[in-house]
């Protein structure tokens, strides 16, 4: 309620036009409130649809950390049983913030003719600076998936899934390849030569006990190797033994201390070649750059706001993308702060097009944005007042029928650790079922890392008053105001603030 009032005006309609000014802020920022130190909350509602989002700057007592199912890559479970997994999880300190849905994924065993895929990410994903699904830049039937990563300054990139190279020695000496980590393996002596989505037709993956009990694959040969080093971060290395002969067999079981080797069609020879007691040992290599020092990393689908302008991808024709759904989508802005952003499409909420919500992503001051995997895989989780969490937001089957999902992005503040160590700067670039938005990204222009440091989108804009600083400076004139005119004093709470110790794990 906006209104003019003159100069001749009576010092009662001043104070009377001070007061509805004054209500009308606090009415507008009744649902934002601080949830953690730094982590601004709003929950709002515009043209019909329903907004869950928080804004922070990564970094120090604010981690990111992967949300996997059940404690592997392959196969599915809901966000709230990620993030209640991460808060228990004696090495991971401090407690669980928020979490959402992240990358797209296979929704059931079966429906990837081929390979079993069940729930294994699209993208790259990374936690804890070690990688626990690699890029895979053919995959399902989409071409150079998409990312988010946030480096260990709380810095955040953004762009096309990383090059990685896995160079294998075996008793000192160069022997192959390992294209992938923690992949679906396709299926063995099939025909890929006319099937445009599997590259490279003939290849070797490395799991680990992070993917699964099992490799779940079909045929090929696989060894195991007994490891005295296991280091998946850029620059590190896998160093073991093989143990026992090579099986011209799949689905072998990763025992803990150890990995598999897996090879399918023609790369079936350089596991034949192995011994009992060979010396293996792989090299592992970020290719590009601006990735190398990634902590934590989820893929999407694209990247839909780049220098603050909503990109040709998201404006494609898509049936998808165009339609009114919910969503789930990342953004930073120019001076690092993230974005989080949920959108609904039930609880009486109408749902939104992926470029509307690439607008809403700007208006909240992003200049650069991810579109994660929506439909009923959106789900956000927040910490309430008593400690527990629980779904803030209305998925499309219920909160009492959420859908499992591949991954989940779970932010976690805590209070023993260092401050804030972000530089301020980031380097960004570039389905709702995970079945139906497979192939959006390949239209994507966006190519490389994009510095946003110097963008001249507004970062202290938001999707709603009451969230920034300028609001917050509005609602302390207008109480002073007040104060003066009345006479009296007035007391108001700006923030709910919490600040709670982490619970001792």
């Amino acid at each position: 309620m906006e209104k003019r009032y003159g100069l001749r005006f009576s010092v009662a309609s001043v104070v009377l036009a001070a007061s509805v000014a004054f209500s009308s802020v606090v009415m507008a920022s009744a649902d934002t409130k601080e949830i953690a130190p730094g982590v601004a909350y709003e929950q709002f509602s515009e043209d019909g649809v329903n907004f869950n989002t928080i804004e922070f700057t990564p970094g120090g007592k604010l981690q990111v950390v992967g949300g996997m199912s059940n404690g592997y890559v392959y196969g599915t479970q809901n966000v709230l049983d990620m993030a209640q997994d991460v808060e228990d999880n004696p090495e991971i300190e401090g407690e669980v913030v928020a979490a959402m849905n992240a990358d797209f994924f296979t929704m059931s065993v079966g429906g990837n003719a081929n390979a079993n895929d069940w729930g294994v990410p699209y993208a790259v994903f990374i936690s804890g600076g070690q990688i626990l699904a690699s890029s895979s830049h053919f995959y399902n039937g989409n071409i150079d998936r998409f990312a988010v990563g946030i480096k260990s300054d709380g810095s955040v990139v953004m762009g096309r899934n990383p090059d990685m190279t896995f160079d294998a020695k075996v008793n000192g000496e160069d022997a192959f390849e390992v294209d992938y980590v923690n992949r679906a393996r396709p299926h063995d002596d099939v025909d890929y030569s006319g099937v445009w989505n599997v590259q490279p037709k003939d290849q070797i993956i490395l799991y680990t006990t992070d993917y699964y009990t099992s490799t779940n694959t079909t045929g090929g040969v696989e060894v195991k190797v007994k490891v005295s080093e296991l280091d998946l971060s850029h620059g590190g290395k896998v160093v073991g033994v093989v143990e026992g002969s090579p099986v011209e067999d799949g689905n072998m079981t990763i025992e803990e201390g150890y990995v598999v080797l897996s090879a399918m069609n023609d790369k079936k020879a350089d596991l034949l070649a192995l011994n009992d007691g060979d010396q293996i040992e792989i090299s592992v290599s970020i290719d590009d750059e601006d990735w190398q020092d990634v902590q934590f990393a989820v893929g999407g689908s694209a990247i839909v706001v780049e220098d603050g302008e909503i990109t040709r991808n998201a404006q494609a024709s898509n049936g998808n993308y165009e339609q009114s759904r919910s969503r789930t989508q990342v953004g930073v802005k120019a001076d690092g702060t993230m974005v989080w952003m949920t959108a609904d499409e039930a609880g009486g909420s109408a749902g939104i097009t992926v470029p509307e919500m690439a607008q809403k992503m700007i208006d909240a001051g992003c200049v650069t944005v991810i579109n994660l995997d929506g439909g009923g895989s959106t789900t956000f989780v927040g910490r309430n007042d008593d400690d527990t969490l629980s779904v803030w937001n209305t998925p499309m089957n219920g909160k009492d029928n959420l859908r499992a999902v591949a991954n989940g992005i779970v932010l976690v503040y805590n209070e023993n650790a260092d401050d804030v160590t972000s530089s301020g700067s980031s380097d960004t670039s570039s389905s709702s079922d995970a079945s139906s938005e497979s192939g959006a990204s390949s239209t994507t222009s966006a190519g490389g890392t994009v510095s946003t440091a110097s963008s001249t989108s507004s970062t202290s804009s938001t999707a709603n008053p009451g969230t920034g600083e300028g609001s917050t400076r509005m609602m302390l004139f207008v109480a002073a105001a007040m104060i003066v005119l009345s006479g009296g004093f007035i007391v108001v709470s700006l923030v709910d603030y919490k600040h709670k110790k982490s619970s001792e794990k």
